[in-house]
């Protein structure tokens, strides 16, 4: 996801993706990262990749409420940069 900011994203669930579950990115210059979204009940299950790549230092991004990665083949969260993902609430990685 590229150039999207203050989105919220609730009781959304992605399987099989072939890549990543979620990828949040910009796009040539800061000003396309996306800012500020709220992914709220996410469950990603069975990526090729890993589930969310926070892949550049896009802010205030975070995972609310209940958090499901299960089978992610690249793991769980994958962060790129110092720029961290937010969790609370309850987050389960298997």
């Amino acid at each position: 996801m590229r150039d999207s900011s203050d989105n919220l994203f609730a009781n959304l669930t992605i399987s099989n993706a072939r890549k990543f579950g979620v990828f949040l990115s910009n796009v040539e210059n800061h000003d396309t990262c996306p800012v500020n979204n709220e992914f709220r009940d996410l469950t990603i299950v069975d990526s090729k990749l890993s589930a969310f790549r926070l892949n550049s230092e896009c802010e205030n991004n975070r995972l609310t409420g209940r958090t499901i990665f299960r089978g992610n083949l690249g793991g769980c969260i994958e962060e790129t940069t110092s720029v961290k993902l937010g969790v609370t609430g309850n987050y389960l990685c298997e």
